[in-house]
Order: structure tokens, then sequence, then C-alpha cells
């Protein structure tokens, strides 16, 4: 496996900047001048014609001498067990959407889309270098939501917003099965799911796991606070605002935890990468092409929360289960009902993926009442059976357990489960495990807020802080990163 020597996360800086104007859109809000608080807003046409050059032309990508891979072999998306070529819009590198974003290169894939590097055609500014975007396919419904969230983000002064992955533009495009719904992102790093499979097969520094930890729960905390918001995927997050007094849903996971930058030059090199050296590609027909995405190495940068296609709208109480039997809180497993108290739940399930190779829960999902009744059977063999409570507020739990609690499943639940027989790695395990029974409990009224876990002892132990100082992020963390 290959591994990097001697990186470590440097202290960041966040700079504010323009965003890339939009085309004529009605949902999509201009800049607020007053607040100087920019990434979500869109340039007046006065100002994007004053700061303009001319169209840029766009680059010229091989189109011959690359490595290809035979037909019967599967290349990215094409390895998952859901992929379905026509979910999949058939995007070729070097190809232009709208007339503007002019795409260099695969960043990556997911199980309904593929993500692209592109930079903008039209509005490069005269003295800067060019803009760089992300491009993916999305689901309506994500898209609908990234609108509804950008006026609120613009016109917050919570620093914490900062972690919310910055939306640009959207379009439609049409391809021979679907419509396909496409957004234009602020680019960004690799996810820490990616980031750990590659380069930490064990699982994070402790010190970089709370660092991220503490991070998540700041701006959880902005989201519980002035963003109403249903999150219910197991890779995905989706948000939209409602007033302070409304409550947010958020799932939290690896897959949904981005690392940020904003240094165009990581973006400059990986065009150039691909200028000079195509990826692999496996032509499937005359008009689809399958990259493989374009490998990069990580560098310093902020935790960005993204993805928002599975999630649901409003504070709740919800009833649809869109997440991994693996992710869900107890309560949704019994009732398929759930508050943002499960969001607390994410953070447990969060903290324990940074720091180990496997998951903590990990009943296969096949859709069969039977993969309830293995999620449920392990959290009783770690966390314990349900107290009274529970089971009263919860009356379909009786088809699990009797009135006296005892299980009746066919199930047997684990032994040897409990979480300091599971916790082998840490050497002084005792604080993260009481961190983690504090979260991972059974009555969601239990749960904390995210400013009172921010204040939990294992945390405030930690050497590594987040430093928010005048908008000033900085992601501090000197040990060796991997």
């Amino acid at each position: 496996m290959h591994r990097i020597q001697n990186l470590s996360l440097q202290a960041f800086k966040a700079k504010h900047r323009f965003a890339a104007p939009a085309p004529t859109c009605p949902s999509v809000i201009t800049v607020n001048f007053r607040n100087s608080i920019r990434p979500f807003a869109s340039r007046p046409a006065w100002i994007a014609r004053s700061f303009a050059s001319a169209v840029e032309k766009p680059r010229f990508f091989p189109t011959e001498g690359f490595p290809t891979i035979e037909e019967d072999k599967l290349l990215d998306e094409e390895m998952l067990l859901t992929y379905d070529p026509p979910d999949y819009y058939p995007v070729h590198i070097g190809g232009i959407f709208q007339d503007r974003y002019h795409v260099v290169a695969k960043l990556g894939y997911g199980t309904s889309s593929t993500v692209w590097l592109a930079w903008d055609l039209k509005y490069r500014p005269a003295s800067r270098r060019p803009e760089f975007y992300t491009v993916s396919t999305f689901h309506q419904n994500e898209i609908r939501c990234y609108e509804d969230m950008s006026e609120r983000l613009t016109y917050s002064t919570h620093i914490e917003r900062k972690q919310i992955r910055p939306y640009l533009d959207s379009f439609k495009v049409e391809g021979f099965y679907n419509t396909h719904h496409v957004a234009v992102l602020e680019p960004a790093q690799m996810s820490l799911f990616d980031m750990r499979k590659t380069f930490t097969l064990g699982g994070f520094d402790e010190d970089l796991a709370k660092e991220v930890v503490i991070q998540l729960l700041n701006g959880l905390d902005f989201l519980h606070r002035e963003a109403g918001l249903v999150h219910n995927s197991t890779r995905h997050l989706l948000l939209r605002f409602f007033s302070v007094a409304n409550i947010g849903i958020i799932d939290i996971h690896l897959g949904s935890m981005l690392l940020g930058t904003e240094d165009p030059s990581l973006f400059e090199h990986i065009e150039n990468r691909e200028l000079r050296s195509p990826v692999l590609r496996k032509p499937v027909l005359r008009t689809r092409t399958v990259y493989s995405s374009r490998p990069t190495l990580p560098e310093a940068g902020h935790l960005l929360l993204s993805n928002f296609e599975k999630s649901m709208i409003g504070p709740g109480p919800h009833w649809l289960i869109r997440n991994g039997v693996e992710y869900r809180a107890p309560e949704v497993l019994y009732t398929g009902k759930y508050t943002s108290a499960v969001d607390l739940w994410a953070v447990g399930i969060a903290a324990w993926d940074l720091l180990h190779p496997r998951p903590l829960f990990t009943p296969v999902d096949t859709g069969r009442k039977r993969d309830i009744e293995t999620g449920l059977a392990q959290c009783v063999g770690t966390t314990g059976p349900p107290p009274a409570a529970f089971l009263e507020g919860y009356r379909c739990t009786s088809q699990f357990f009797d009135e006296k609690g005892n299980w009746l499943c066919e199930t047997d639940i684990p032994v040897d489960r409990s979480f300091e027989e599971l916790e082998s790695r840490l050497s002084e395990k005792l604080g993260f495990l009481a961190f983690l029974r504090r979260v991972l409990t059974w009555l969601p009224e239990e749960r904390p807020t995210p400013a009172e876990l921010m204040q939990d002892p294992w945390l405030k132990g930690s050497y590594y802080r987040t430093t928010w100082r005048s908008g000033t992020s900085r992601f501090l963390v000197r040990k060796q990163w991997w």
C-alpha cells in the first residue's frame, strides 16, 4: 500500500473571495455587500463585467495514447452493486456544459453520480487564476435544498457556516434515458472515508479524530441553532433552513465529511497531470466512456460537510428510512421515527469510524426484518438492554422485547461485545468510552446537544483544539497524519 511520509496538517487560513457569477436563474441569490460574506452569493452583472477577462479558450485533451482496459473488467462506478448506466450521465473529459463549465478531470464517483473538476470559461478575473469548480449530477431534491440554504448562509454571521460546502449553480442535461440535474460546487479534496481507506487502514490518530469531532460539533451547533435540517442518508447530508427555533436532523459519517482547500494550485496540478498523463479509461459505447478517478494526495484543509441527496426537510419527527441499518439509531430501528437526536448518535458512530477500521455495528442490510433484528441485537450487546422508559415510549418494541425487557427474537444477542471489549486500539480508552456512552444512548432525549458535547472531557483533553479567530479556521495537527 502506498504510504505518504512526513505529511502533517498545517495552519489553514480561510480567505473571503467572490464566488462565480450565476447565469440567469431565479433561484440564485445576489451578493450582499454589507457583510462581506460571499461564498454562496453571485456577483451582479455589472461587477462580473468589470472583473471578467475575455472568454477563456478550452484546453485540448489527448484523444489517443491513453491507457485503456478490457470491456469485461470493471472500473470505478461499475464496481458498485447498484450501478446502472442510465443513472450516470456520460461525461467526457474536455467536454463543456452550458457553454461555460469546461471538464478537466474526474475526481470521484458515488452511488448515483460522478464528480468532475471543471473551470469557468466565461468569468475569469484578469488578475487571478482560473476558477475551478466541481460539477456533478445530483438528485433534484438535493439541488432544491442547496438553493434553499444559500440565502441563509449568505446572511449568516456564524463562523461555522464555512464548514458547509458552497453551492454555486445548477442546470439540467438530457441523457439518453433520463434528465440529469447537475450541481456546481466549490471543489474540495477527498472525503475522510476515502482518506482512511487509502492511507490509514487502522484508523486515524486519536488527536486528529478529536479535532474532526470538534469541528463537526461546531458545524452541528450552527445548523441546529440557525437551521432546520434533516439528514438521514448513510453517505449524504441534506439541509434546509427555517427559523432559529427549528431543529436540524443530520446524518453524519466519514463519506459526507470532506477536506476543504482554498489553494487553487492544487486543482491546476490535477488539470496539468491530466494533460500530460491521461487517466485509465474504458470505452463502453461510442457515446460513453468510464474514466478512472484522478488520484491526489491530501493537503492541509478544514472540515466541510457535504452531500445532501437523501435527507428529509423539516425538524421532524420523520418516518421515512433511507440510511443503512448499521447507521440507524435505536428509535429508527424500532419505529422509523426520528428527530434531531439522531445527529448525536451519528456523531458517536463517526467518532468510532475515525479511530477504527471496522464499523461499530455490522449488520448486513438486505431489506429484511432479520436485518433489523441483527442491528438491535448488536446494539443490546454493546450498550445493554433498553430502559423501561424506552419500551414504554415505543410500543412497537413488543415484537422484539416482552414487557420485562427480555429479548424475543431468534437472532442471538452477541456476547463479548461491550465497549470495553471492542475497544483495543487506544492506550487511554476510558475518556473515549465515556464520550461514546453519552451519545450512544437508547433514549434520544438523554443525548446532549452539540454545544454540551463540545465540553466533554475527552475532547477538552486534546492538545489540538480548533481556533476560531477573526473569521479564521485553523486545523491544527502537529503529529504525522497517517
